[in-house]
């Protein structure tokens, strides 16, 4: 397997804010198409009351928990917790959905400032996902994850797969809790706790617009747009690699930081970062 933590920049000297790993975290989870169209949550998750008065949520409320649980082979584990929405009485009964991964920490990759992180992880059987962790503010992290898989009539060639999904999240605790936080039970009031103040008022984020839709780069790259100032793109190298950028433009800084992964094969790939100077957004 064929890996750098090779880190460069162009014309900008900015430095993103630290990213955090590990602990709990409490959050909001949505999910969009590769145009950068919001997939609405499926109505069957959300109480009718709420359809009806044209209350559904875009997003869901999430608790995560991260941890190594094998230090000798160093495997991590994470498990979110995916709330249900309710309404009324059920507010004080809260409903989760529970899914554990685990990834081989060879698999994380960070930038040598420690302002960004990656992981290429099985998410079934012929299927990855590609996840990067951006800082943001203090004590919070945003992360945005798109499916990997394997195009069966061009000879495995790999394809990005819808959804993608951006996670705002709080850290709540620096140890794990291993996914227990729901285990005696989990009400509205305690969620809204967790949520701090950042949050709460980020529960709109999903149908926000990004502040472009397409965005010209240093690079002269053509991005789309996602919420919270976050972007993906991707292009072929002679029909057989995949080179994916995943970045998170500061607009005031007038920079935008990138992840850039070349693919030559699911196990074959080359990392790098780079912070690019904002030509113009549109």
């Amino acid at each position: 397997m064929q890996r750098s933590n090779m880190a460069s920049s162009s014309s900008s000297s900015w430095e993103g804010p630290p990213i955090l790993v590990g602990g709990d975290y409490c959050g909001l989870s949505a999910t969009f198409d590769l145009k950068g169209e919001l997939i609405p949550i499926p109505e069957r998750l959300v109480p009718e009351s709420l359809i009806a008065w044209g209350q559904a949520p875009t997003a869901f409320e999430i608790l995560v928990s991260e941890d190594v649980v094998d230090p000798r082979f160093r495997k991590w584990t994470r498990q979110t917790l995916t709330i249900l929405p309710e309404t009324g009485c059920g507010i004080d009964h809260l409903e989760t959905i529970k899914k554990e991964i685990d990834i081989e920490s060879h698999c994380f990759w960070k930038d040598e400032n420690k302002t960004t992180q990656q992981a290429l992880y099985q998410d079934g059987e012929a299927s990855w996902r590609l996840e990067t962790i951006f800082g943001w503010v203090p004590n919070h992290r945003v992360c945005m994850s798109v499916g990997v898989t394997k195009n069966k009539n061009k000879k495995g060639r790999l394809d990005l797969q819808s959804p993608i999904i951006i996670q705002l999240e709080r850290q709540i605790a620096t140890d794990s809790s291993e996914g227990s936080r729901a285990d005696k039970g989990l009400d509205g009031r305690t969620i809204h706790e967790w949520m701090g103040d950042v949050l709460r008022k980020s529960e709109s984020f999903a149908t926000e617009p990004p502040v472009m839709n397409q965005l010209n780069t240093a690079t002269n790259n053509k991005l789309i747009g996602y919420p919270q100032n976050l972007t993906l793109s991707s292009k072929r190298i002679d029909d057989d690699k995949l080179v994916v950028e995943m970045g998170q433009v500061w607009p005031e800084e007038q920079v935008h930081h990138v992840v850039r992964r070349t693919f030559s094969s699911i196990d074959d790939y080359f990392i790098e970062s780079q912070t690019e100077t904002l030509d113009t957004i549109e």
